[in-house]
């Protein structure tokens, strides 16, 4: 198998798991009758500095473990090969 057969076949692998996504998301906010509360929270990062928001402190803590995570491990990948 050459890499542009394995290009095309990961293309349409991706599209194709990105367009069931979008389906289930939609069948599942059909589904759901009932208002359910729930914690929001998220992360922009520009360049090294992180923007952290959250709907509470405990979801505020939860994103900046996961950014610590993220940034490590990104890091760790482009240090990886120069070791």
């Amino acid at each position: 198998m050459s890499g542009a057969e394995l290009t095309g076949i990961l293309y349409v692998t991706g599209l194709t798991l990105i367009f069931i996504g979008m389906i289930l998301l939609f069948l599942s906010v059909l589904r759901q009758r009932r208002k359910i509360g729930g914690e929001v929270g998220g992360v922009i990062l520009i360049g090294p500095i992180p923007i952290i928001f959250g709907t509470n402190n405990r979801i505020l803590k939860v994103m900046l473990i996961l950014t610590l995570i993220l940034v490590s491990l990104s890091i760790l990948t482009m240090v990886l090969p120069y070791l």
